[in-house]
């Protein structure tokens, strides 16, 4: 008994000798950063077990620690994940740039959302999908886009319209994501899910669901164990969920062949080959153009990537916008008088032009300084797979780097009193103040986000249709910025009590003239 116990120590000792010689580097790479006290095992670990809204504070509470006393780069330890944080905005272009493996955190989703052109670490595979999404997203084709933008907007304006006779305070997040995922399911896919008919969408919840669990796992390091994950129940959780983004996306994917079939024969019948020739292809066109190599279980996991990039993004900030002139009425005042100069008395009354949105200078100004207060994924993760020297510091293979957007665009290093919001900072000038990775909304490097201006466009359209009916009020729970709360998931979360109110704007304005 006495032998046998002893041999399992001695080969327990081994078995951990082992672990710990072959991530010798990235203990030696960790030895010279500061960083909090890390625990055996469980790392820093403890520093996030309270809540999602907590991981938040608590990143940007070591940032500002750290900033304070001039540190350039640092580090915590996710159990045993070393992950590298760089502060200074050289060093942070710097890893976006060199290194294009998305962090191995993300790999705790499941295949259907981890293996798509979002999270891949497969950089061959990346690089074709990159190729084919990015041709649906060319400059010409993205204006085309306008109309799908508009004709969901006045939807929503309808919808809304209720709260404006109520005057009632209400999340206008829960409503716009029906929008968005209209949109961007349209503009990149051909088809119509026609969310915004019915009050709720399951795609969206467990969506949203997904991408909670998946934020768990990284920050409660212990349920990265297949075991503790499964007896939290979680993973029958994450694995119900998986079942229903699967079934909605491969029924998706014979919807578009299905559309294609009958384009192909329709336009055969009408003998429209040279304009057939000259459509612009969707994604999906392009994708299944070749039948014998292109699997559904590859394509959903495609199409699960453009629904999550293209509608949990922008969710966000087309709320955080609406807030920030319902809290900033003087903003709002600007907002409105442009777009009246642009669009004449009644607003936005018809689809809007290309040439129109961009006339709306000082609109792309108040959605800029809304995306550096509230960029829509606060923070972005490599895999380090080669050596990378940054700042006298050698980042070891199998280590994560973080760069901390959020953080960074509220630095005073490199924004003057950076809690207030201001416009004014987006003005040619003010720019060119700034180094370039100071303002990173979306990203830098190869591998930023494809749809900027997919993005930028929705967001104008959508501000711009909504304000030319309504005015956008503050609420009680939500009327200063102090009052706006929010977590960290793989996206930025507003919570709850983030609401605003509306008036009509013909009414309010005419309220207005009378006192």
């Amino acid at each position: 008994m006495f032998f046998a116990t002893y041999l399992l120590g001695l080969i327990t000792m081994y078995f951990m000798f082992l672990y710990m010689w072959n991530r010798r580097r990235l203990y030696k790479s960790s030895m010279d950063l500061p960083g909090p006290i890390a625990l055996p095992f469980i790392g820093n670990g403890y520093y996030f077990l309270n809540g999602m809204e907590n991981v938040f504070f608590t990143i940007t509470t070591l940032y500002k620690a750290w900033r304070a006393i001039g540190t350039k780069i640092a580090r915590i330890w996710l159990g045993p994940d070393l992950v590298v944080i760089p502060l200074e905005v050289d060093y942070c272009t710097q890893v976006l740039t060199n290194q294009l493996q998305k962090s191995k955190q993300y790999q705790v989703f499941d295949s259907l959302i981890s293996e798509g052109f979002l999270f891949t670490q497969n950089i061959p595979e990346w690089r074709n999908m990159r190729k084919v999404i990015s041709s649906n997203f060319h400059f010409s084709i993205v204006k085309s886009y306008i109309k799908i933008f508009y004709d969901e907007v006045n939807i929503l304006i309808n919808k809304v319209e209720k709260f404006a006779d109520s005057g009632e305070p209400f999340q206008f997040e829960p409503l716009v994501v029906l929008a968005t995922f209209n949109m961007v399911m349209r503009s990149t896919l051909g088809i119509d899910p026609k969310a915004q008919e019915g009050n709720k969408n399951i795609v969206l919840q467990a969506t949203d669901r997904a991408m909670e669990l998946g934020q768990l796992r990284m920050y409660w390091f212990f349920l990265k164990n297949e075991m503790i994950y499964k007896i939290s129940g979680f993973k029958a959780e994450q694995t119900k969920i998986t079942e229903i983004l699967r079934d909605y996306t491969h029924t998706t994917i014979r919807e578009i062949r299905q559309r294609i079939k009958e384009e192909k024969i329709q336009s055969q019948l009408n003998g429209d080959h040279e304009d057939d020739e000259k459509k612009v292809k969707s994604f999906a066109e392009i994708m299944l153009e070749d039948e014998n190599h292109i699997e559904d279980e590859v394509l959903a996991k495609q199409i699960m990537s453009i629904i999550i990039a293209g509608q949990d993004t922008t969710k966000s900030e087309n709320t955080a916008i609406l807030l920030m002139l319902s809290i900033h009425q003087d903003v709002q005042d600007k907002v409105v008088e442009e777009m009246l100069s642009v669009f004449g008395p009644d607003g936005v009354t018809s689809c809007p032009t290309y040439e129109q949105l961009q006339e709306l200078k000082y609109l792309d100004k108040v959605i800029k300084e809304t995306l550096r207060l509230f960029p829509a994924v606060p923070i972005v993760g490599r895999n380090i797979d080669k050596d990378e020297l940054v700042g006298g510091h050698i980042l070891a293979p199998d280590s994560t780097a973080a760069v901390m957007i959020y953080n960074i665009h509220r630095d005073p290093t490199y924004y003057t009193n950076p809690e207030v919001f201001d416009p004014e900072r987006f003005s040619p000038e003010e720019i060119l103040k700034r180094p370039v990775g100071a303002y990173i909304p979306f990203s830098y490097g190869p591998r930023d986000c494809v749809g900027k201006k997919y993005a930028m466009l929705q967001m104008k359209t959508i501000v711009s249709s909504v304000v030319s009916k309504y005015r956008v009020l503050p609420t009680p729970e939500c009327n200063k910025m102090q009052d706006i709360r929010m977590e960290v998931r793989s996206t930025l979360k507003l919570l709850e009590t983030c609401t605003i109110r509306l008036r009509r704007r013909s009414e309010w304005e005419q309220e207005r003239k009378i006192k």
